[in-house]
């Protein structure tokens, strides 16, 4: 299991981690390069950056001494003050429907902006335009802002770009080749003409490239035309694992080890009707993902702009191996019996993954990868009847805390872990209950609640504790919704069969309603909340 570093270390002093903005009434986290809204400030340093209470008062004096807004009263700035240079600038779309200042990342989430908000389809070539965005805030409190619109060109080599033309005469640019032999990919802010952008990554001859044997290219092939197509979740992300990521690993030999690995990997489930055949595909996954770990682990102990692409895919095909696997089938967040750790790897890497890459993560978010680091990000805003819901979901969940006093009274310390990841798991439903929200990709439930868990709940859950496993039961509704794609086939329903074989009779009827899903075919499983416990 990869142990990333820290994102603080312990000699770091508050004004090394916390940047205040006067003119803005912010204070920006340099590590996450986002602002902190100021109630949540103890938050982020404990579930984040992991401080000790002991160390989160001395950052949280040096943030009081400030005059800090609350994200609904912080302004966007002008166009005199854009960009806010510690920021991440993104390439981001604008819609351009008269009185409309809607901005977004993708063309999906554009899409689903005209359709809910103007009543029709967009059209691409009159309805939206590229604009540089930035935000001050994640999470619930993200708000785009801009301050200059961005036209798309194509260079004399052929390279697609997009030109950014903002104050100063600063340009930021991105290439990516559409030479699938060599690869030249640039980004970042130019100090001026002719110096080299930060970030520059270039491999666009055959000298470095990796090279496959006859074996390999079958199985690249193979991943090319099928596994990149069970693992994207819309057309961006088939782009990105199609194109984008097979050029990476063409420059980085353990990031094409793991999609190799992963190949093998779908080809043993397909031919799991043929057991010599689909173990000897096995054995050839096993084979590239242990010849990838080791200079995987070096790339990340030295991740700079020139690995960080290939470091954050590797973790995406890292955790599909991992949960796919055949041991991780009855198991997934259930650490097996004998084993020291109490968080599962996929999990692991999947709430440390931003942390690991930490210095690099604003290259990330503007790169050939970006749609991939979505995976991180924190939900949007819940409508006032999904807030509702998960007020009323999680009394439910507060029900299954045994009375004070009774044979089965849980510790202090217990009854507050179960409060808190069950106030998250109702926050997971309430957000896939919204029609806003879309249909549910693997990471959104892979992410929603397991990235939330503290340490101690994880303990509670490795040693049986009934809570964690009534609340994981429950999760396992929404797991449900991602039930039929190859690497997670039945999972969901063997993790709910699983808790019950462990879970004590006495404790049985709180775990009806998972129960109860895996013997109702529901076409929608994420609409299938938890009845009363």
């Amino acid at each position: 299991m990869v142990r990333p570093v820290r994102t603080v270390s312990e000699a770091l002093v508050p004004s090394q981690l916390l940047l205040p903005l006067p003119q803005h009434h912010v204070l920006i986290c340099r590590a996450c390069r986002y602002a902190i809204p100021p109630l949540a400030i103890d938050r982020h340093l404990k579930e984040i950056h992991h401080l000790d209470r002991a160390r989160r008062e001395v950052f949280l004096d040096f943030a009081s001494k400030f005059d800090l807004s609350d994200p609904a009263h912080v302004d966007e700035p002008g166009a005199d003050h854009f960009p806010v240079p510690e920021l991440p600038l993104y390439d981001g779309l604008q819609c351009t429907s008269s009185n409309c200042r809607h901005l977004c990342l993708s063309e999906k989430r554009m899409r689903r902006h005209w359709q809910l908000v103007h009543g029709r389809h967009c059209r691409p070539s009159g309805d939206w335009k590229h604009a540089p965005i930035q935000t001050f805030f994640r999470g619930n409190r993200l708000r785009y802002f801009t301050g200059s619109v961005v036209e798309p060109s194509h260079d004399s080599s052929g390279h697609s770009r997009h030109k950014h033309m903002l104050r100063g005469n600063v340009i930021r640019t991105f290439y990516i080749s559409e030479d699938g032999r060599g690869m030249d990919i640039a980004f970042g802010i130019p100090e001026g003409p002719g110096t080299t952008t930060h970030g520059q990554e270039r491999q666009g001859t055959e000298d470095g490239r990796v090279r496959l044997d006859q074996t390999d290219r079958a199985l690249l092939d193979h991943y090319k035309t099928s596994t990149c197509l069970t693992i994207a979740t819309d057309e961006e992300t088939r782009a990105v694992w199609s194109t984008a990521v097979v050029r990476l690993a063409y420059c980085h030999r353990f990031l094409m080890d793991a999609i190799l690995a992963l190949a093998a990997l779908h080809l043993a489930h397909c031919h799991r009707s043929e057991p010599a055949k689909s173990r000897e595909y096995l054995a050839v996954a096993s084979k590239h993902q242990d010849e990838a770990m080791p200079p995987f682990r070096k790339a990340v102990s030295e991740a700079d702009a020139s690995k960080s692409h290939a470091v954050v895919t590797f973790v995406h095909l890292l955790i599909l191996y991992s949960i796919a696997m055949e041991h991780q089938d009855e198991q997934l967040l259930l650490v097996p019996e004998g084993q020291s750790d109490v968080v599962v790897s996929w999990l692991h890497l999947l709430r440390t993954g931003s942390g690991m890459l930490c210095a690099t993560w604003h290259l990330i978010e503007i790169g050939p990868c970006q749609q991939l680091s979505l995976v991180w990000r924190e939900e949007t805003s819940l409508s006032p009847a999904a807030t509702l819901l998960a007020s009323e979901l999680r009394d439910k969940f507060l029900a299954a805390i045994p009375r004070p006093g009774s044979q089965d009274e849980w510790a202090r310390s217990e009854r507050d872990e179960y409060a808190n990841a069950a106030s998250y798991l109702a926050l997971a439903f309430a957000y896939h209950s919204q029609p806003s929200t879309g249909p549910c990709t693997t990471w959104d439930i892979l992410r929603i609640w397991p990235h939330r868990l503290s340490d101690p709940f994880m303990a509670m859950m490795a040693a049986n504790h009934p809570g964690a496993l009534i609340l994981l039961a429950h999760y396992a509704i929404l797991l449900k919704d991602i039930e039929q794609h190859w690497y997670f086939k039945g999972r969901a329903t063997r993790l709910i069969r699983r808790i019950a074989e462990r879970l004590e009779e006495r404790w049985q009827t709180y775990i009806e309603s998972p129960l109860r899903a895996i013997r109702t075919p529901v076409v929608r499983p994420r609409r299938l909340l938890p009845g009363p416990l």
